[in-house]
Formats: structure tokens, C-alpha cells, sequence
């Protein structure tokens, strides 16, 4: 098997001189250690167990699943909240050139897709809560 010299030893092509010591401190390692030990019979555990990389995936997915429907959730809550920003007081027009673009998927949601209705019940609502704020004196009016 053709081979590069490296350090007086000949190494497989395609290996370096580290994998193969690492290898070798490995395997004397486990000699060294009997297999038995609480430390080693954990690592063994987990590495040859099927079932805990598939609940590890599962674990992993749905973590991801959950932040994405939240970055989802709230990127259509900042929609409303930059809504009722520019109806307080109106955004310079680069910056709003700016949010044109961040929020132009919403803006084909609400011509190309049945989301019309809720879309423009959202606009309103903001729209309305910058326009008409509750009097001073609203929580004693919510009380009884």
C-alpha cells in the first residue's frame, strides 16, 4: 500500500500521523480502563443506545418547530407595532423604505392570499389603538 514517510513510520495515504495515534491512545484507553466502571459503561450507554439519537432529533425538531413558529408570530406582531409607531408620528421616509422591504411578504400574503380579511382586522386594530388611547382613567373603568 503506497504510503507517505512521516517521522520514520509509514502512514496510510489519506490518514494523518494524529488520527492514527489517536486511534492507538484510544484502544489503549479502553485496555487500560475496565469496562465495567461507572464512567465508561455511561459513555457506552449513550453511544450504542438506537433509541436516544432518534429522542434527541425529536427533542432538537420540535425545539426548532416552536422558535420558528415564534419568530413567525412575532414578525407579524412588529408589523402592527411599526402600523401603529408610524400612525403616532410618521417614520422618516428611508427608514420606511427600509420596512417596505422587511415587511413585503405580509403585503403579498395580503394581495395573493385569503389572509386579506384578518390582515386588514390587524391594520385596523393598530390603526385605532394609535388614534383613539384609552382615557387616563381606564383601568378604574374596567374595575368595578
Amino acid at each position: 500500500m503506497p504510503g507517505l514517510k512521516i517521522s520514520d513510520r509509514r502512514v496510510p495515504v489519506g490518514k494523518s500521523r494524529f488520527q492514527e495515534t489517536g486511534r492507538q491512545e484510544a484502544a489503549l484507553a479502553l485496555r487500560a480502563e475496565p469496562l465495567h466502571s461507572a464512567h465508561m459503561s455511561r459513555h457506552l450507554h449513550y453511544a450504542y443506545d438506537p433509541g436516544q439519537g432518534r429522542q434527541h432529533w425529536r427533542t432538537r425538531a420540535v425545539a426548532w418547530s416552536v422558535a420558528l413558529l415564534l419568530v413567525i408570530v412575532l414578525y407579524f406582531l412588529s408589523w402592527g407595532a411599526v402600523i401603529y409607531f408610524n400612525e403616532k408620528q410618521p417614520l422618516p421616509p428611508n427608514i420606511r423604505a427600509v420596512l417596505d422591504v422587511v415587511y413585503h411578504p405580509i403585503g403579498w400574503l395580503h394581495d395573493h392570499t385569503p389572509l386579506r380579511a384578518p390582515l386588514e382586522s390587524y391594520v385596523g386594530f393598530c390603526v385605532w389603538l394609535a388614534r383613539d388611547p384609552l382615557p387616563a382613567n381606564a383601568s378604574t373603568l374596567l374595575l368595578p
